[in-house]
């Protein structure tokens, strides 16, 4: 009986997806802006993985169901925004104010 070779797995790389440019410009023309492209393109996914917000004020921003991956939301205002169904692995939210109230 020959002995097969141990073979190794292959390791799955980890996907970045990284911030569309188009949708980080309309998110720094304002959330009103940002939401209201949102409401009109309900079919677009957001892309803003890897996005830098360092304290940003994105008080309801409708962020639901954004690729977040990666993004730096560090002593950013999230109050009120739409966090549904967004995809947050790696965010860094550290000091970041979540609360309304």
């Amino acid at each position: 009986m020959t002995e097969q070779p141990i073979r190794r797995r292959k390791r799955k790389k980890k996907m970045k997806v990284i911030a569309d440019p188009h949708h980080l410009a309309l998110l720094n023309e304002g959330v009103l802006a940002w939401n209201q492209w949102r409401q009109e393109h309900p079919e677009m996914l957001a892309l803003l993985g890897e996005a830098n917000l360092q304290g940003r004020d994105l008080r309801a921003a409708d962020l639901s169901g954004a690729i977040l991956q990666g993004a730096n939301f560090r002593r950013a205002v999230l109050q009120g925004a739409d966090l549904g169904g967004a995809f947050l692995q790696g965010a860094v939210l550290e000091g970041a104010n979540l609360l309304t109230g």
